[in-house]
């Protein structure tokens, strides 16, 4: 009888131990849930958030290669305008063949009320100044 005074109180001891012991292991595991779900919640947020990233830099990339293209027609038709205008250095020299502009008997640039001549470089990029008759 006296063993069994000892086990019972020893057994009820180890049966409260274990269940405390399983309440905190219960309570540890729920708590690890709890973060293990706020971290795939997190991950979750930055895989769009990189979904998003990845969306907008592909249609950068279809602008950047749209206006790369832009400026590369924008660049040909320059060097073609620019082929075009005289490059002799005279007074022709970044004027267009056939274009008039008003001018002084030398070819400078005049306006309306002191332009005594009208200039146009022929294909040669050579001036031709015709004096303007005020009646």
């Amino acid at each position: 009888m006296g063993n069994k005074n000892i086990l019972i109180p020893v057994l009820i001891i180890l049966l409260i131990g274990v269940i405390i012991f399983a309440g905190m292991m219960y309570n540890k595991t729920t708590l690890l849930n709890s973060e293990i779900d706020k971290l795939n919640s997190q991950v979750s947020g930055l895989n769009d958030d990189k979904s998003k990233l990845v969306e907008e830099r592909d249609s950068l990339m279809s602008n950047l290669t749209a206006l790369q293209s832009k400026t590369k027609m924008l660049e040909e038709d320059v060097t073609a305008i620019y082929s075009k205008t005289c490059h002799l250095d005279n007074v022709c020299k970044g004027h267009y063949p056939g274009i008039r502009w008003l001018c002084n008997n030398v070819g400078d640039l005049a306006d309306n009320n002191t332009a005594s001549h009208t200039c146009i470089c022929d294909v040669s990029c050579q001036l031709n100044a015709t004096e303007i008759r005020r009646s």
